[in-house]
């Protein structure tokens, strides 16, 4: 080797153990901090995905511990799981009162607040404690995410048990609902979070014939798409058109979408 070459590896050497020491004494924290995050949250994801695969294969007892170790690392999910197999006795002894825990940690420290459902069916159908199931159920119906559930709580003080029947919240619920989408109405199901659309349906026929324009609205849709009453499209129409006639301006738009086309009267009518 030559003492030039010999120079050139002396030299490389020292840049890169000078290097070697800066980043000893000023660390990149943006950098360490995203290590940190991966590191971290690459081993949650890693666990939870582990917890899945055991847990399609039926393996419970393994899927059990990868999902309480990804928990142990805030992985919403993972609580949900740790909930089920403690409500369902998979591969542990059944534990109600723990699956309650992991719920409540899943939707009030995660914000996962399906959950709080999850609790209230609990009490609904282990327990028939019916006011704490209702509890549950309106902190998941006031969730930004879970407007729909008033529905169903509208419903169960509607038609519920008579020991938590109450007119007054039926209607403070189903009013409650009836400010949102009525959209809804076209994809929700009898089965959908456990709602008697039936009975719903009752209590928005009721109201349309009072008058209310936003439940006559709502009653047209379940008459159009069948939801809660067999489907009847020339009711549907009657009912779009007396809440239209009412003032509700919102059932022009829905006339306009689904009648116009088809009636020369409906067409004239939204034309003025």
């Amino acid at each position: 080797m030559t003492k030039k070459f010999l120079r050139f590896v002396f030299c490389l050497g020292l840049i890169c153990l000078i290097n070697v020491n800066c980043s000893r004494t000023e660390p990149n924290t943006e950098f360490s901090k995203e290590l940190a995050y991966h590191k971290k949250y690459g081993k949650r994801q890693s666990y939870y995905i582990k917890g899945l695969a055991n847990y399609s294969e039926k393996k419970y007892r393994r899927a059990y511990r990868f999902f309480n170790k990804a928990a142990k690392l805030g992985d919403a999910g993972a609580y949900m799981y740790l909930a089920e197999f403690n409500e369902e006795g998979l591969g542990i002894e059944k534990n109600i009162e723990k699956a309650i825990e992991y719920y409540k940690l899943a939707a009030e420290q995660h914000g996962y607040e399906f959950a709080f459902i999850s609790i209230g069916e609990i009490f609904e159908f282990e327990y028939k404690d019916f006011k704490n199931a209702l509890f549950w159920y309106e902190k998941a119906a006031e969730s930004k995410g879970l407007y729909h559930f008033q529905l169903h709580v509208g419903v169960m003080y509607y038609a519920g048990p008579e020991v938590i029947r109450s007119i007054k919240k039926s209607d403070y619920w189903f009013r409650k609902f009836a400010e949102h989408d009525i959209g809804y109405i076209s994809w929700i199901s009898d089965d959908d979070l456990i709602i008697d659309l039936e009975k719903a349906f009752s209590w928005f026929e009721n109201e349309a014939e009072k008058g209310n324009t936003k439940a006559q609205l709502i009653l047209s849709m379940m008459y159009y798409h069948g939801k809660g009453v067999q489907k009847d499209i020339n009711k549907a129409e009657e009912w779009f058109l007396l809440s239209f006639i009412n003032g509700n301006q919102e059932a022009k738009e829905v006339l306009k979408e689904l009648f116009s086309n088809e009636n020369a009267f409906i067409e004239s009518l939204l034309a003025d």
